[in-house]
């Protein structure tokens, strides 16, 4: 078996700006193999002093990519809500959430009543 490299054509520098004051901001990610496998999600929430004033990981079992960031995002909001933190900036690097905020016909059935 040959180990084959990959090499990277393109860099894309990402710049993160901290939130306004008196706001929080969460950044969310998942992480997913294929379609299905195995799926987590997690995000960071940090204030406009840059200070992590929380966290948190989830295992869901099986899932899409789709499924894994949306609920990245929808556990983000409501630990927000849950903290009284209704001044609040979510930041995802998936445009499928974007557009499933959007329209309803895209989230899965299975977080659908969320």
């Amino acid at each position: 078996m040959a180990i084959r490299a990959y090499s990277n054509t393109k860099i894309i520098e990402v710049l993160w700006y901290p939130p306004i004051f008196d706001w929080i901001k969460c950044n969310t990610d998942g992480a997913a193999g294929g379609i299905p496998s195995n799926v987590a999600c997690g995000g960071i929430f940090r204030n406009n002093e840059v200070e992590c004033i929380g966290c948190f990981a989830r295992n869901l079992g099986l899932g899409s990519s789709l499924f894994v960031e949306l609920s990245g995002a929808m556990h983000a909001i409501e630990i927000a809500h849950s903290k009284g933190w209704f001044n609040f900036w979510l930041e995802t690097d998936s445009m499928l959430v974007m557009l499933a905020f959007k329209s309803i016909s895209l989230v899965p059935w299975r977080i659908r009543t969320r």
